[in-house]
């Protein structure tokens, strides 16, 4: 048996998904997004996120000094 909470719930995704069904703005996005999906696939672009350096990766890196006493 479904409880109010889950009537309430498919009802709204329901009310959602035909609202969003036909809408051109979040077809775009969607297109939008599969063309950078393959762009970053060809190295091309890449995802943003977290890209720091940790710790024991920036231990191996060389420090350069230009110009420096």
């Amino acid at each position: 048996m479904e409880s109010k909470i889950e009537i309430s719930l498919l009802e709204s995704l329901s009310f959602a998904e035909d609202m969003f069904k036909n809408d051109s703005t979040l077809e775009q996005f969607e297109k939008t997004g599969k063309e950078f999906d393959e762009l970053v696939k060809r190295g091309i672009a890449k995802k943003r996120g977290y890209n720091l350096l940790s710790i024991s990766d920036k231990a191996y890196m060389r420090k350069v000094t230009f110009n420096g006493k």
